[in-house]
């Protein structure tokens, strides 16, 4: 007994991209929905999940390759040469300074006045 892979679907909550994930051809797909004794969806239908998969994954390898481009980029300057933060003098003396004006004072308790 075949079911058909929208009441599949619903019935599971599963998405036919998903269903596909290791599939690459449409023979594939098939043997797959036929192991699982599904009727298919239509053809168009597998054939354009698969070519917006391989769409997919050429844009994320573009965009790794740009990635890692960028970063040999930033790998060749040296390393003493990046940026550095130089604090100035004047700060810790101005920390200095604020922190003996708000030095608190130890008042002495009421017993020690009698």
């Amino acid at each position: 007994m075949s079911l058909k892979w929208e009441w599949y679907a619903s019935r599971r909550g599963a998405n036919l991209h998903d269903f596909l994930e290791d599939v690459q051809t449409l023979k594939e797909a098939q043997e797959k929905f036929s192991s699982r004794s599904l009727i298919p969806p239509e053809d168009e239908k597998i054939i354009e999940i698969l070519e917006t998969r391989d769409r997919e994954v050429k844009d994320l390898k573009a965009k790794a390759e740009k990635v890692s481009n960028s970063k040999k980029a930033l790998q060749t300057r040296a390393r003493g040469q990046g940026k550095t933060s130089k604090k100035s003098p004047t700060k810790k003396i101005d920390r200095e300074e604020k922190d003996e004006k708000y030095f608190r004072k130890v008042l002495p308790t009421k017993k020690a006045k009698k």
